[in-house]
């Protein structure tokens, strides 16, 4: 067999395995939709039951591994795939806010012997970053590293804080994680 023709028999067979995921990608979120619009939380107080949440996550990351990246495509699919008598009054803020956690913060495990343990872990970290530098090495990097931000991320962190600028709002008065934490660390 030719390399040519070799070659588009593995394309050939690269586009059937892709339609094939894509029709499972597209099933399974039916079924998550099934679930969600059947209702899995019972009567609340707030608009998403945790388990709810879970599904929504999981629908979005089949919108995702379908190849659609944007956020207003994604949230606008699941509005006009949900039950709109299970959930009066929905807006796509609403899903937006729920799937990305918009507004909830999380607390370190506050438990001394954690804390006293990720201490450690930072100073050992930093005593072995520091015998390198003294040895001419450069330190290995360590620890909780953050994923690269694309722009579209860079320049909606920029609009968020004109807006905060243009609204009056004090960034001074915004704390560094490590301000914030600081009275928890003193346990």
């Amino acid at each position: 067999m030719k390399t040519e023709e070799a070659d588009e028999l593995q394309q050939r067979i690269a586009r059937k395995e892709r339609a094939t995921t894509l029709d499972s990608v597209r099933k399974e979120r039916k079924g998550l939709f099934d679930v969600l619009n059947k209702g899995i939380g019972g009567l609340r107080s707030y608009l998403f039951a945790p388990e709810e949440v879970v599904v929504l996550t999981k629908i979005v990351k089949s919108y995702i591994a379908e190849g659609i990246r944007s956020v207003d495509d994604i949230v606008r699919n699941i509005y006009n795939d949900l039950n709109k008598e299970k959930f009066p009054g929905i807006e796509e803020r609403d899903i937006r806010d729920a799937v990305s956690n918009y507004g909830k913060t999380s607390k370190p495990n506050l438990d001394a012997l954690a804390l006293a343990l990720a201490e450690w872990r930072r100073k050992a970290r930093l005593v072995s970053a520091l015998e390198d530098a003294t040895a001419g090495d450069s330190p290995k990097h360590s620890g909780w590293q953050p994923l690269p931000k694309s722009d579209e991320v860079r320049n909606l962190e920029k609009q968020v804080k004109q807006a905060m600028r243009e609204s009056g709002i004090d960034l001074t008065v915004l704390k560094t994680p490590e301000e914030q934490w600081k009275p928890l660390w003193k346990v």
